[in-house]
């Protein structure tokens, strides 16, 4: 079932109850930041793996979370740290896609062919992840389970980022530090493999939790799970 934006509008009203678009206007559009480089970390939150042209895994969490994530890089602390409590536990470096004033999620992560961890293809490559269309939606979390309309947590993701990767002036939840009901935080639906899985045009209220995207690079030519659970974590 694709999440629709009135179904969150839905929630807003209290239909459900859990998350909700802002009553405000959205903001105006503007020229996103420049971007990090991907590829600079190697520690927890501090990026992407990068640099190579093998299968990029991508989850969303199992869990969700206020705005207050402690910056991108504390968002990407979260993304590991669900991945190592992932079943089977998933090691390496891993990247939420996030956007805040200073930086852009595609420059965040580094370019491959994306995959689910079940090897469901995504996108080939940065430029099919941001071309509005994706080939499966990203509703696969960390612990192999596929989230739908009825998850618990919701459907529902922190992106601040629009279609084609950039924060585009796109509310973040104070750069992903704040929990206040005052902040705002841009969303996007794992349900969704059109352009709202990361731009649901929908901005709600930061002390609300949702989940993350997180994505990792392996140097491989190709990854699928097998009976076998050590071949769905990350190998060197």
């Amino acid at each position: 079932m694709k999440l629709s934006k009135l179904y969150v509008i839905a929630l807003l009203a209290g239909t459900l109850g859990v998350v909700g678009c802002s009553d405000d206007p959205p903001p105006p559009t503007g020229t996103g930041g420049t971007g990090g480089t991907a590829g600079t970390g190697g520690t927890a939150g501090a990026g992407g793996t990068g640099g190579t042209d093998g299968v990029v895994q991508v989850f969303v969490t199992s869990g969700a979370f206020a705005g207050d994530l402690g910056g991108l890089d504390g968002a990407d602390t979260i993304c590991t740290n669900a991945a190592l409590a992932g079943d089977p536990p998933l090691s390496g470096t891993w990247t939420a896609w996030l956007s805040d004033s200073s930086a852009d999620a595609i420059d965040r992560i580094a370019d491959g062919e994306y995959q689910l961890l079940d090897g469901t293809g995504v996108a080939n490559d940065k430029a099919d992840l941001t071309d509005g269309s994706l080939d499966a939606a990203i509703n696969l979390d960390e612990k192999g389970g596929t989230v739908t309309d009825t998850s618990s947590p919701a459907p529902v993701v922190w992106t601040g980022t629009d279609e084609k990767g950039t924060n585009n002036a796109y509310q973040s939840c104070a750069a992903c530090t704040s929990a206040s009901a005052d902040e705002r935080g841009w969303i996007g639906s794992p349900l969704n493999n059109d352009a709202e899985w990361t731009d649901l045009v929908c901005f709600p209220r930061c002390d609300l939790f949702n989940r993350l995207y997180c994505f990792a690079v392996l140097a491989v030519e190709d990854f699928r799970i097998s009976q076998d659970s050590s071949d769905r974590a990350p190998t060197d």
